[in-house]
């Protein structure tokens, strides 16, 4: 799979999603299914995360993110999963 990557935009702000339902935290941006990934969590409904990286394919966008807890991982954009919150200031309180 061909993939490239953007960073989002200012590096003042961090972008701040929260899960909207249950979903897995993957290792790598790809399908879940695929050999070469696995689940590192799953991550349940009102956790909230930073978005560290973004992620394009052909087919999917992957946001790397950063849970509360510390956890580090992918998770495929899905609107009906997560919602973005905006951007806040580093450093500010969530």
């Amino acid at each position: 799979m061909f993939m490239f990557s953007a960073n989002m935009g200012c590096d003042n702000k961090k972008q701040i999603v929260i899960i909207e339902k249950p979903t897995e935290l993957l290792e790598k941006p790809d399908r879940k299914d695929s050999p070469r990934n696995r689940v590192i969590a799953q991550l349940n409904k009102g956790v909230r995360a930073e978005v560290i990286h973004t992620r394009y394919s052909k087919e999917y966008m992957f946001y790397k993110i950063r849970t509360e807890d510390g956890l580090v991982g992918y998770v495929m954009w899905d609107p009906s999963v997560m919602r973005e919150v905006g951007a806040v200031e580093r450093g500010e309180k969530q």
